[in-house]
């Protein structure tokens, strides 16, 4: 069955997955709310091959999109973690070289990192936490 991007939008709006409604305020209510939103995608695209399929890029094999999309996961829930303030620099040196013993995460940061570096220019969160990963990747 194939799922076009609208039907897909739309059943997120009704789905089961839906986040539940939670107070947040501020900025990083937002934040964690955003961040919500994107994780559940991740999730629910990386356990779908359906879904999968619609998003995966022309030719690529969907268990190997799904895999990539499951390491991006990871690291969007550390990278939220961070941002937060949940995770220390240290914590965040240590999670980085366990996220990279994780060989679908090496090959995702192996081919994604470089834009995940350009993603963070200007923001300084941003920046520690992929530099942090880089450094984990070159030393696995």
């Amino acid at each position: 069955m194939l799922i076009r991007y609208s039907d897909a939008r739309r059943r997120c709006a009704h789905s089961a997955y839906r986040l539940p409604a939670l107070r947040w305020s501020g900025e990083s209510g937002s934040l964690r709310l955003a961040a919500g939103h994107q994780i559940e995608w991740l999730s629910r695209v990386s356990t779908n091959s359906d879904l999968a399929k619609v998003w995966a890029k022309e030719g690529m094999d969907v268990e190997a999109y799904q895999e990539q999309m499951t390491a991006n996961r990871m690291f969007c829930q550390l990278s939220l973690r961070h941002r937060l303030g949940l995770v220390s620099d240290r914590q965040l040196s240590f999670y980085a070289r366990v996220l990279m013993e994780n060989e679908a995460c090496k090959r995702y940061w192996a081919q994604f990192g470089r834009l995940r570096e350009e993603e963070a220019e200007g923001d300084k969160t941003g920046a520690k936490f992929t530099k942090a990963m880089s450094l984990a990747a070159h030393a696995a």
